[in-house]
């Protein structure tokens, strides 16, 4: 008879979003960060709590029925909440979390000034239940 070795997955404690909330936004920030990619739409979802929510569905939306979907969670070094988007210049963004949560309009590439010269900056949306 061989001996069969069963291997017992630890549990780790995961925030996840808190059922039947949906995600408000908390705020929104303009980033002016040349280090960063022009036009980077940064996005955090966190649940009732405060704390960051891994697998939050986002949505961004632009004229003719343009969209993209991406997730939260797939960069853990900026935390389980974060997630982010590069806008084109001269396009107008909709940005939402989750499958029913409030959309946030009217977003494009900001300016940022540094001395005399500018340089395109962009947005950090907070979402939270």
């Amino acid at each position: 008879s061989s001996d069969l070795v069963t291997f017992t997955p630890r549990y780790t404690e995961q925030p996840t979003a808190t059922l039947g909330a949906p995600f408000s936004s908390k705020g929104k920030i303009q980033v002016c960060d040349p280090t960063l990619p022009h036009g980077l739409l940064q996005v955090e979802v966190d649940n009732g709590t405060g704390q960051g929510v891994p697998g939050v569905r986002i949505l961004v939306t632009w004229p003719d029925n343009n969209q993209d979907a991406f997730y939260t969670g797939l960069m853990p070094d900026f935390g389980p909440g974060y997630a982010d988007f590069v806008m084109s210049p001269q396009v107008t963004y909709s940005v939402r979390a989750g499958e029913s949560g409030q959309e946030v309009q009217g977003l494009s590439i900001s300016t940022c000034v540094s001395g005399s010269s500018t340089y395109p900056g962009g947005w950090k949306i907070t979402f939270g239940q």
